[in-house]
C-alpha cells in the first residue's frame, strides 16, 4: 500500500494540486492523508466568509441595540451595558473581530474551529433576526 502511494506521489506534479502526507507522525496501519490544494482553499475561504459574516452581524447587532436604547429599552447584558455606557462597545467588538480575523487568516484550517465559527455566526444571525422582529413589533422599524 505504501509503495503504491509513493508511486502516486512521484507521479503527481505540483500543478495537479495534490498533496500526499507520508510523514512519520501518521499511523502505520491508518489511512494516508491526501489533501488537495483546492479543498484547502475552499476551507480557508469558508472560514474567511464566516468572519466577514460575523463582522456584518456585529454591526447589525450594534445598530439594533442602539435602536433599542433609543426606544427606551435597557441593555440586558451587564457586560454590554458596561461597554455601552462608556462608549466602548464598538471598539471592543472591532478589536475582538480583528483578532479573530487575524487568527483565522494565520492558522491552518481545521474542521472543528470552522464549525465553531459558523455555529457562532448562526447564533448571531438568530439574535439579530430576533432584534429586528422585536423592533418591528414595538413599531421602531
Amino acid at each position: 500500500m505504501r509503495e503504491q502511494t509513493a508511486i502516486a506521489a512521484e507521479a503527481a506534479t505540483p500543478s495537479d494540486g495534490l498533496e500526499i502526507d507520508l510523514r512519520e507522525h501518521q499511523r502505520r496501519d491508518g489511512p494516508v492523508v491526501v489533501r488537495t490544494v483546492e479543498s484547502e482553499r475552499r476551507h480557508r475561504n469558508a472560514r474567511l466568509i464566516g468572519v466577514a459574516l460575523l463582522v456584518v452581524l456585529n454591526v447589525a447587532d450594534l445598530v439594533s441595540t442602539d435602536a433599542f436604547l433609543d426606544a427606551g429599552v435597557e441593555e440586558g447584558n451587564p457586560v454590554g451595558a458596561f461597554l455601552l455606557s462608556r462608549g466602548w462597545a464598538g471598539w471592543a467588538k472591532a478589536i475582538l473581530l480583528l483578532v479573530l480575523g487575524w487568527r483565522v487568516a494565520k492558522s491552518p484550517p481545521r474542521v472543528g474551529t470552522t464549525c465553531a465559527l459558523w455555529f457562532v455566526a448562526g447564533v448571531y444571525t438568530m439574535a439579530v433576526l430576533f432584534n429586528v422582529l422585536v423592533l418591528r413589533a414595538i413599531g421602531v422599524l
